[in-house]
């Protein structure tokens, strides 16, 4: 960001002031874009995920493993 100011520093006034009006169209341009009220969603129309939609989701990536299976994994470490 430093190397941008020190450019625009160096800008005649008449450069400022095109840079000025570039930046305020293209602010005003992304602006009314989102004007139309059908193409945004209100929050409440949007559907919101349950708890219950990620039940399994894991099972995707790891092998399901029994209670025994983790116990043995858990206690590989102590001594007996």
């Amino acid at each position: 960001m430093p190397a941008v100011m020190e450019q625009v520093e160096g800008m005649s006034v008449a450069d400022k002031m095109r840079l000025m009006e570039y930046l305020v169209k293209s602010i005003s341009s992304a602006v009314m874009q989102y004007d139309d009220a059908e193409k945004v969603l209100p929050r409440a129309d949007r559907k919101k995920p349950r708890v219950s939609d990620f039940i399994g989701y894991g099972a995707r990536f790891h092998k399901l493993r029994t209670t025994e299976e983790w116990m043995k994994e858990l206690r590989e470490g102590e001594e007996e």
